[in-house]
Parts: C-alpha cells; sequence; structure tokens
C-alpha cells in the first residue's frame, strides 16, 4: 500500500509540473503581446484623421503580436479645463488595465497628456503628427479660446526630446499657397471669407491669414465666418450668393449643439451645403476637395506623410527610441483641383497653377484607349511581320521550287519521281508520274499515241527492285537492256522523301557497253595471238613478292602454286617459286641480272634462262627468254639513281 501511495504522488507531481510549465509558457506569450494605441484630437468624423488612422490598422492588422486600439478626444466639446480633465481621466481609465506600449498621436492636442502618459505608462515610444512642431499650456488648445491668447506663449517642440521618447512628424497648413492659387484662379476676386470653426489651429489660421493678405494682398478685403450654431444661415447665404467677386476658403466646421435631451451633440453636416453652392469653393484640407462642392486647395503630399509615418512605425516596433528618429518635415506640396467642379463652376483650367494635380478629370482619347491602340498597333505589326515572313518563305520557296525545276530540265540524265500503289496484301499495285524532266519523258513516257521508245514500267523485277528499296531504305541500281531501241540503260531508285515515293535516276550506257564490248573483243584477239606466239606478259610486285603473269594456260603444265586473287586470266605466282625453279646453271646470271635492274644499273634486260619442271619423276626444261624494264621509281626526293623500283614489267 505505500508503495502504491508513493506512485500516485509521483505522477501528481508530474501532472503539476506539466501544467505549470504551460501555465508560465502561456504567460510569457501573453507577456509579449504589445498594444498600440492612437489619441485623435480632433472627433471620428473628421476625414483627415481617418486618412492617417486608416493606415496604422492595416498596417498593424497583418502582425499578430500588436493589438492597435483607437480613442477620439473630441477637441470640439474641450472649452475649458474641467472638460480637459473629464477627457484626460476617461482616456486613462479605459485603458487601465491595457497599458498601451506605442503611442501615435493625432494633433497636437494630444500631446498635452504627455505628463499623465509619462507618470501611468511609462516612457514609451510616441509618434506625434501635428500642423506644427512647437507645443503650449493646454489651455492654448481649447475650442473658442480667448483671443488675447497669443503665439508667443508657444516653444519648440525639439526641446522636449531629452524628456519625452517621441518624434514629430509635420502635416501644415498650405494657406499661402492656397491663397496665392485663388488670386490666381478667380481674377475678379476682391473678398476672401475664410469659413472655420472655433478650433484653436482655426484661430491661428485666422490671425496668420489676415496678416498675409495684408501684406501681400492689400487691396483684397479679407472676413471671417465662424462655425458655429448662430452662424448657420450666414454660411447658407455667404453659399447660395452668386457673387464672382468674393472667394470662400474652407478649413472645418464642426460645432456643438444640445439635442431634445440636453446633451451636447456634434454637428458635422453643414459643409454639405457646399455642394449647392454656385461659386468656387477652396479647402484648406484635402479630405474636402474630392467631396463634391470643392474646387480645390494647395495640400502637403499624403503619401509622403503615410510612408514616414509607416517607417516610424516599423522603427519603434523593432526596438528603436523614438526621439532617436529625426523629425520628419513635408518636402512636396502641389495644388490639387476638383476638374469636374471647375467646370460647373465656370471657371478657365487655363488659370490653373503649372504643376496642377487634377481629379475627376476625364480620361483623354488616348489614355482611355491606350491599351487598346497598344495592343491594335502590336497585333497589326505582328500580322504585317507574319506576312512578311510568309511573303518571304514563299519567295524563297518559289526561287527553289525554280531552281529545282531549272536543275531537273538541265540534269544530264534522265530523271522522274514515281509514286507508288500498294494493294491489301502490300504488293505493289500500280505507280504514277510525278514529275520528272524532259530527258526522261522523251525517252520512257507514253507518246501521244500511246506508243513508248522504252517501256520503263514493263521492265523485267522492277517491282522487286522497287519492293527492295522500301524494305531495306537503301539505294537499288540496276541495268537494263532495251530491245526495241537497242540501248543500255543503268537505274538508279532511291527513297524520297515523300512516303510512298522513290527517285528514279537513268543512265544510257550504250556507248560504254559497245566500248566495253569492243575492248573485249581487242583483248581476246590478243589474248589469242599471245597465246599463239606463247609471249607472257608479267608485272613483279617487289613490296608483296609476288608475280603477275597473263599466261593463258601456256603455264600451266610447270606447275606453279597459285596464289590468292589469280583469275583464269592472270596467274599469281611467288618470285621466291619462279627462281626456284630456274636452271641451276642459269641462276646466278639471272638472279644478278635482276639485281642489276633492280639497282637500276641496267635499264633493260633481255635473257635466255631455262626453266625445271619436274612431272611424275621427270624433269622437263622449258627455254624462256626475258624482257624487262623498270617503268616507275619512289619521287621521295633521292637521286635518278638512288630511287628505288617499284615493279619491273616484261
Amino acid at each position: 500500500m505505500k508503495i502504491f501511495l508513493d506512485k500516485r504522488c509521483i505522477i501528481n507531481l508530474c501532472f503539476l509540473f506539466l501544467y505549470l510549465s504551460s501555465a508560465f509558457a502561456t504567460a510569457t506569450i501573453v507577456g509579449k503581446h504589445r498594444r498600440l494605441l492612437i489619441i485623435n484630437s480632433y472627433n471620428e468624423s473628421a476625414p483627415w484623421s481617418q486618412e492617417l488612422i486608416t493606415p496604422i490598422l492595416l498596417q498593424t492588422s497583418p502582425i499578430e503580436d500588436i493589438t492597435a486600439d483607437v480613442v477620439h478626444m473630441n477637441g470640439t466639446f474641450i472649452r475649458n479645463d474641467s472638460l480637459y480633465i473629464r477627457m484626460e481621466n476617461g482616456i486613462f481609465e479605459r485603458f487601465q488595465d491595457k497599458k498601451p506600449d506605442y503611442l501615435v498621436l493625432l494633433g497636437n492636442m494630444a500631446f498635452t497628456l504627455r505628463e499623465r502618459i509619462l507618470s501611468e505608462w511609462g516612457n514609451i515610444p510616441i509618434v506625434l503628427i501635428g500642423n506644427e512642431d512647437t507645443y503650449a499650456p493646454r489651455e492654448y488648445y481649447f475650442t473658442g479660446r480667448p483671443i488675447h491668447i497669443s503665439n508667443a506663449i508657444t516653444s519648440p517642440l525639439v526641446d522636449l526630446q531629452p524628456q519625452y521618447n517621441f518624434t514629430f512628424i509635420e502635416t501644415p497648413y498650405m494657406y499661402k499657397e492656397t491663397i496665392d492659387m485663388m488670386v490666381q484662379m478667380l481674377p475678379k476676386m476682391k473678398t476672401i471669407v475664410f469659413a472655420a470653426d472655433e478650433l484653436y489651429h482655426n484661430q491661428d489660421l485666422d490671425r496668420l491669414i489676415h496678416a498675409y493678405i495684408t501684406s501681400k494682398y492689400p487691396n483684397l478685403h479679407y472676413e471671417r465666418l465662424i462655425g458655429n450654431e448662430r452662424n448657420q444661415n450666414e454660411l447658407q447665404a455667404y453659399l447660395l450668393n452668386d457673387e464672382p467677386e468674393t472667394g470662400m476658403l474652407f478649413s472645418t466646421w464642426f460645432y456643438e449643439r444640445k439635442n431634445l435631451l440636453g446633451f451636447p451633440t456634434l454637428i458635422s453636416g453643414d459643409f454639405q451645403l457646399v455642394a449647392s453652392s454656385p461659386q468656387p469653393v477652396f479647402a484648406l484640407r484635402n479630405a474636402y476637395v474630392g467631396k463634391e462642392g470643392f474646387a480645390g486647395g494647395y495640400f502637403y503630399d499624403r503619401m509622403e506623410v503615410q510612408n514616414a509615418l509607416s517607417s516610424a512605425l516599423k522603427q519603434i516596433f523593432a526596438g528603436e527610441d523614438a526621439r532617436n528618429i529625426p523629425f520628419t518635415y513635408s518636402k512636396k506640396s502641389y495644388p490639387f483641383i476638383n476638374y469636374q467642379q471647375l467646370q460647373m463652376d465656370g471657371l478657365d483650367t487655363t488659370l490653373c497653377p503649372k504643376d496642377s494635380v487634377f481629379i475627376n478629370k476625364p480620361l483623354t482619347f488616348w489614355q482611355k484607349y491606350q491599351w487598346w491602340i497598344i495592343c491594335g498597333v502590336v497585333l497589326i505589326l505582328s500580322l504585317l511581320i507574319i506576312a512578311l515572313v510568309i511573303y518571304r518563305f514563299q519567295q524563297k520557296k518559289i526561287t527553289l521550287l525554280s531552281a529545282h525545276d531549272t536543275l531537273l530540265r538541265n540534269m544530264p540524265i534522265s530523271y522522274t519521281q514515281i509514286e507508288v500503289f500498294f494493294d491489301k496484301t502490300g504488293q505493289i499495285a500500280d505507280m504514277s508520274y510525278r514529275c520528272g524532266n524532259i530527258i526522261f519523258n522523251d525517252q520512257f513516257t507514253p507518246t501521244t499515241d500511246g506508243s513508248q521508245k522504252n517501256a520503263f514500267s514493263q521492265i523485267e523485277h522492277l517491282t522487286h527492285f522497287m519492293e527492295m528499296v522500301f524494305q531495306e531504305k537503301q539505294t537499288v541500281t540496276f541495268t537494263h537492256y532495251f530491245k526495241q531501241t537497242n540501248s543500255f540503260y543503268e537505274f538508279i531508285l532511291c527513297p524520297a522523301s515523300q512516303k510512298h515515293t522513290l527517285d528514279v535516276f537513268a543512265v544510257d550506257i550504250t556507248a560504254r557497253k559497245d566500248a566495253e564490248n569492243t575492248l573485249r573483243e581487242i583483248n581476246k584477239k590478243l589474248e589469242m595471238t599471245l597465246g599463239i606466239a606463247r609471249i607472257i606478259p608479267w608485272r613483279w610486285d617487289l613490296k608483296e613478292g609476288l608475280i603477275y603473269c597473263e599466261a593463258q594456260k601456256i603455264l600451266d603444265h610447270m606447275n606453279f602454286t597459285k596464289e590468292k586473287n589469280s583469275t583464269v586470266q592472270v596467274d599469281i605466282i611467288k618470285a621466291s617459286e619462279y627462281f626456284r625453279k630456274i636452271h641451276p646453271e642459269d641462276f646466278e646470271r639471272m638472279h644478278h641480272v635482276h639485281e642489276n635492274l633492280i639497282s637500276g644499273k641496267l635499264q633493260h634486260i633481255k635473257e635466255e634462262y631455262r626453266i625445271i619442271t619436274e612431272v611424275e619423276g621427270r624433269k622437263i626444261t622449258d627455254w624462256m627468254e626475258t624482257n624487262a624494264v623498270i617503268d616507275q621509281r619512289d619521287k621521295n626526293g633521292l637521286s635518278e639513281h638512288e630511287k628505288k623500283p617499284k615493279n619491273p614489267t616484261g
């Protein structure tokens, strides 16, 4: 029993260890999870804020260990310290158990939370995106702040970098360039109306725009229309008034109004009245230009800001301190114009700045159909090239066929091509002439009256020869005698490139046959003459030691051993055997004479000697007379005396 309890305790301890290990691993994984918090100074419906929030969420969504949250300060509602503190406490209470590891602050007002962030969340990396690289006390950023608060209380942001771990990305207002653009595009304009709500940056812009117009355009009248509930009708009156001498410059138009229950409500839709305005309206926020009614404005490059923000986040996610990332300032800007609205407002496009970027502009014929045009041109060029290649190929083919036809016509021998037809058993049943030269047609094809000079198709064993060509796939040569014309022809049958087709060549060898017959008769008469005179032509091959004798049976009784390759006309005997049969009394003399002939001492010899042949124990003596010369010697650079003889003949 004790042993059993010990085993059970051991098993329980093992399970406890595995559980603690799993719990520790889970805790480790959870501890590695990171949070990014985006604090937006404006309200949720501000389109320019969403232009930055959306790319951040898209960038962090694929990263498994980072969660991104968004909170909106709704700066339009914050008019005093009490409202500010309520907002501040609400943010930190909401994220009390979800402390962020990184912060993105949209708008300079969000940076007023820096001390609370440092005390509760630590000196975490911060990316600040704002209109200016300055900071001020929090009351500077209250909506509807007192006008007497001046810009003098602001200080450079860079002074705070040693204390706070942050970097800055600029999104500037291009108010000077936009005013210059309005003056250029609205030559009749005498008054600029700046329509904006009571947010702190609009109060700064009011002062800056007024100062700029006063200094650069002193003849231009300036008016300010404040966005609140009281001025709603006044905004509508300005927008619906068709006065070409008045230009409208629009910033933001958010204000607070109590609903039926007495709670404050954000009013954000009044700007949509711009769509019904008969006069052009310019904007300081690029997010408005894509909406109906706004003509354009001068703005920073959004992609440049988004790329800088993405790069900064990648660096802080990788562990880089934000304070080590240099401030990013806008370097690219351009006039942004809604082309359709420009046409509706009756403005001249030639008055637009030279580097203007147009949206909603109808595509030109080239822009609309450029790929169709390019594909069409490529297709036409391809067809032309193909047609040219085919034409060149056809011309080359015609040239080759013409050259081939000329070759056939001018060929000094007969030629034709025959297509062979087989029956079901595989035997040749018929044949057809496909092409041929004039010589063949004249000699072997039927004439108009159906007769033939030489009947090629009637040649004996012709089908057998054709079958040999197809079976062995080799050339077959044969000779045939045509009795009706008393002529000999040599035929060559070759397999052609096409199936069941033969190339046929024919050569008239009648003259050669006649010459051979004549030569044969002459040789026969010569042999008879030599036989009667008992003259034996011979040739001595010194290298092989053989003597070739055209003996014509004259030497048969001498019983010489005939070597290989001997024929009826030529006996081949060994030189050693020949000299061995010379009479002993003549041997030394004949041996010495032949040596002198071979060495070149003698040019010609004429000697008589005896040949002894034993026949059935009897010795028969034949008297022989030899005449011999050396007809050819080696020519390897030797003197005439030193040249070696090749073959003595006699």
